[in-house]
């Protein structure tokens, strides 16, 4: 094999890993706030987002507050999402509702944004969610 081909070869290997891991990365971060995630409701009161993190395509855990989280299933459009580095809710402020309300996801570089629809809004038992990681590293530490 030619040493560019090689080359190329090795960078495309290295980057599936990477997108791999990433995929993987996320499904266990989405199972993770999923166990601790309520039934889904309608509308919730969200002054504004004070952080967000990307679970794939489809879902985002949108904290309001550093106590006060929402998992969010988006109706699958958000490709970029996971590449991004800003988004922003298109919705009636402070109520953010299920089925109505946008996120859009930001692309800086083209100047362009993705809006996501919001099919389900889920709050999120922080207080637990953290206790259950806080375990596991612990648990971690001691293997």
């Amino acid at each position: 094999m030619k040493p560019i081909a090689l080359l190329a070869f090795l960078a495309m290997t290295s980057l599936a890993g990477s997108v791999t891991a990433g995929i993987s990365r996320d499904a266990q971060r989405l199972a993770l706030v999923s166990q601790y995630a309520a039934e889904p409701v309608r509308t919730v009161h969200v002054a504004h987002a004070r952080s967000w993190e990307s679970l794939g395509s489809e879902h985002l855990l949108l904290w309001s507050t550093p106590r006060r989280a929402f998992l969010l299933k988006l109706d699958g459009f958000c490709t970029d999402l996971s590449m991004t580095f800003d988004i922003s809710l298109k919705y009636q402020s402070p109520v953010l509702s299920a089925g109505f309300d946008r996120v859009l996801v930001h692309d800086k570089g083209f100047g362009r944004h993705q809006e996501c629809r919001i099919l389900e809004i889920r709050p999120v038992d922080v207080k637990a969610m953290k206790a259950a990681e806080r375990a596991a590293r612990k648990s971690a530490k001691a293997s």
